[in-house]
């Protein structure tokens, strides 16, 4: 089976106000999976259909020095 896009989302910048679809979050396109050949050491594939963001995430979306109940997202992760 030829490979298959294999698209990741990328925290980009903490947003002011409404996270914005395009900068907030970046969708990296370039990497691809061999799905006959992956080794999953146990794991199982999944293919996500949608993503949405909801209050748990947006508190997670904030400045490292903002003290908050839950570890932040580190900018430029995934």
């Amino acid at each position: 089976m030829p490979l298959v896009a294999n698209p990741r989302i990328i925290f980009n910048e903490i947003p002011a106000g409404l996270p914005s679809a395009d900068r907030t979050l970046l969708c990296d396109e370039t990497a691809t999976i061999d799905i006959e050949h992956t080794e999953l050491s146990g794991g199982i594939l999944v293919k996500v259909l949608a993503l949405s963001l909801d209050p748990y995430m947006r508190n997670r979306m904030r400045p490292l020095d903002t003290p908050g109940d839950m570890p932040v997202f580190p900018l430029g992760d995934v």
